[in-house]
């Protein structure tokens, strides 16, 4: 099982490389596994004796009789698994790697095990690098859909952003990071905070705003409305005093933790909420107690 399985990710890995390398080129001879048992994401069961054909960035024919394009490259399936790639949808990646066409380790870990899509939770520059670099075809990784750098609020102990768009202060941030550093935060505690903030996000071509445990309700709800204006929805944590109801009436699409779930189950909400709003003034260690 354990061969039938690693062919099953390889193929993922050769599949997905083999449509990054063709993204932005003339399709070059036809991939095609052949006489492999299927399972198609469908929620059908697994098929057996199917054969796939790939052409260019496109699955073009599948079945127990589909036929092989002349040239094609061929892998026998026979006794093994092909499935679709799956998605990884909270991710923080990093680690320079050496490994030829690779970024990160994330993105080498990722392939290997049959991911090729990642849903990127704190943006930064160098993971938009790495976005273009996948879709242009000069790396691998898998495809990735890209939010906004953390929507935080006043952390007085992390370092604030680079400058938007200074090379040399980006370059910093990721040394930073790939030593251990938590990628660091737009620290929003006023509406004109959160239209600066949104508006680098939205300069940046992120395609969702990433919202975090620290802001207070007044901050959160003008991220919340900014983003509306500009196109993109929220995700993240649930911010310190808002309950659930109200983030889903304002625009979140999802709560990517726990935390705000349990006190949204409960007939005591507001007051839990409230409580926990005033404990945002406390020591980090005594407001951890109090929560």
């Amino acid at each position: 099982m354990t061969t039938r399985i690693l062919f099953a990710l390889g193929a993922a890995v050769l599949l997905a490389g083999q449509a990054v390398t063709w993204a932005q080129s003339p399709p070059g001879p036809a991939l095609v596994v052949r006489d492999v048992t299927l399972i198609d994401g469908t929620g059908g069961p697994a098929q057996a004796d199917m054969t796939v054909v790939v052409t260019g960035n496109r699955i073009t024919a599948v079945g127990k009789t589909a036929s092989v394009p002349q040239n094609a490259r061929v892998i026998d399936g026979r006794g093994r698994f092909l499935m679709p790639g799956l998605w990884d949808m909270h991710v923080h990646p990093r680690g320079e790697v050496t490994v030829p066409g690779f970024s990160t380790y994330g993105d080498v870990l990722l392939l290997a095990n049959g991911i090729t899509g990642q849903r990127i939770m704190a943006g930064l520059p160098q993971f938009q690098k790495i976005q273009k670099a996948i879709l242009a075809g000069e790396a691998f990784g898998p495809r990735i859909e890209m939010g906004s750098r953390n929507m935080d609020g006043l952390i007085p102990r992390q370092p604030l952003p680079p400058t938007f768009r200074d090379a040399a202060e980006e370059a910093e941030e990721w040394r930073s990071v790939n030593a251990g550093e938590i990628p660091r935060a737009f620290q929003v505690t006023s509406a004109a905070q959160a239209r600066a903030a949104v508006a680098e996000a939205k300069a940046t071509g992120v395609e969702y705003v990433k919202i975090h445990n620290e802001l207070t309700p007044d901050a959160y709800l003008a991220i919340a409305s900014e983003a509306k204006a500009q196109g993109l929805y929220l995700t993240g944590h649930a911010p310190t005093g808002v309950s659930v109801a109200r983030l889903s009436d304002t625009g979140m699409r999802s709560i990517e933790h726990w935390g705000g779930m349990l006190e949204g189950c409960s007939s005591r909400e507001d007051e839990l909420l409230t409580a926990e709003l005033a404990a945002l003034a406390l020591p980090p260690r005594e407001r951890g107690t109090r929560n």
